[in-house]
């Protein structure tokens, strides 16, 4: 992947988030994750569509899919900084290369 294409990825995933976010004062309500613990619908709603997004464009070159987790890793690495939406974006980037 060129540094052009996971620009583009990046430009897509930020744009993905965004939408999602959108959502967030309709997602308010705790509910219980695939895990069993309990998160803020909004939460779980964005890593569902970062999720789907990722692997979206890793089967544009039919890489294997990631999984759930490696998104939670990406977005909890995400978590405090002031530019949260852009750093889950990059490491959903990441994602896409890896």
């Amino acid at each position: 992947m060129t540094e052009n294409t996971w620009h583009q990825a990046y430009l897509s995933l930020l744009e993905t988030l965004r939408t999602a976010q959108q959502e967030r004062d309709r997602r308010m309500d705790f509910v219980r994750a695939d895990d069993g613990s309990q998160e803020l619908g909004w939460v779980i709603f964005e890593r569902g569509r970062m999720l789907d997004a990722v692997n979206k464009l890793r089967d544009q070159s039919n890489a294997a899919p990631v999984d759930l987790d490696d998104v939670v890793r990406a977005e909890t690495s995400a978590c405090g900084h002031s530019d949260y939406t852009s750093k889950f974006a990059i490491r959903c980037a990441d994602l896409v290369l890896a």
